[in-house]
């Protein structure tokens, strides 16, 4: 049998750094949102050697280091139970975009091998096992939208907001987390100002109120990539609800209520020579599909 899903992205709508924790990592607010943009991930049970085929123009690196393989080398030693077989992923979320690809793919293989295994991990023992591979990962097992804490792996579920609709502008080279945090711990960050409260921001986008969304990480990418601040300011001007940067970039977006304006939008940017995606946010985490090998 071969069992496939769908892996969404996200984007980040606000992200504050609290302060740095001891472990290294940052205690992080943000609103987590998934959308319909998603790579496309198969296995096929074996009882050879695990291995993962990409198909992708994108170079991801070595497939031992993907996230995929870490998943289920997770799964397996708590569960005590061997993986093998053969993944297969198609890729569409750019790597390293701040559109959480690699870690929605690592979700994707866990809750794959939780149906191919009968589900032997109980909901508190899969999160705790996602957020082991990646702060990003317990979000892509909630999916919809929700307030990240901690280091993102506290999750408070939100209402979903209604149909809203976001252009992506995306780069064909990313950026590297950890290097945006050294930035960041450099002086590379916002200015004190009075700032909106997470929820009160979404409920500024639906009802038009909200421009441009603050993320903390953005002085430090501006920095490494100037023209990042000039694609938020354009998408504004675009009379888009709210622009911001997702994550640590370098992807911005554009969110409208209006599927019309949305697609307008992203033919004028295309037009202008910008890499741009139109997509939506999506309110469920994808099913898996079993079908014959």
């Amino acid at each position: 049998m071969i069992y496939s899903t769908r892996c969404p992205g996200k984007i980040n709508i606000g992200l504050r750094i609290l302060g740095e924790r001891r472990d290294g990592f940052h205690d992080l607010d943000t609103i987590f949102c998934q959308i319909a943009l998603g790579d496309l991930l198969e296995f096929l049970p074996g009882d050879k050697r695990l291995t993962l085929a990409v198909d992708s123009h994108i170079d991801i690196g070595s497939p031992e280091d993907n996230l995929i393989i870490r998943a289920a080398r997770a799964f397996e030693d708590l569960t005590g139970i061997p993986v093998t077989g053969t993944w297969r992923l198609r890729k569409n979320v750019p790597p390293a975009a701040g559109l959480g690809g690699g870690s929605s793919d690592a979700a994707g293989a866990l809750r794959i091998l939780q149906q191919v295994h009968g589900f032997p991990l109980e909901n508190e023992d899969l999160f705790r096992c996602a957020a082991g591979i990646g702060s990003d990962v317990p979000f892509f097992l909630l999916g919809g939208m929700a307030r990240g804490r901690g280091k993102g792996d506290r999750l408070e579920r939100l209402a979903w907001p209604g149909d809203l609709f976001i252009v992506l502008v995306v780069y064909d080279t990313g950026l590297s987390t950890a290097v945006i945090y050294d930035r960041y711990r450099s002086g590379d960050r916002p200015e004190a100002r009075n700032r909106m409260d997470l929820v009160a921001m979404i409920r500024g986008i639906t009802e038009g109120e909200c421009s441009t969304i603050e993320n903390d990480l953005a002085p430090a990418a501006y920095a490494l990539r100037p023209e990042l601040k000039n694609d938020i300011e354009l998408l504004s001007r675009m009379n888009f609800s709210a622009a911001g940067m997702s994550g640590s970039g370098p992807t911005t977006y554009g969110i409208t209520g209006s599927k019309d304006h949305a697609k307008s939008a992203y033919l004028e940017l295309e037009r202008m020579g910008r890499n741009a995606i139109l997509t939506r946010f999506r309110p469920t985490v994808p099913g898996i599909v079993v079908k014959d090998a």
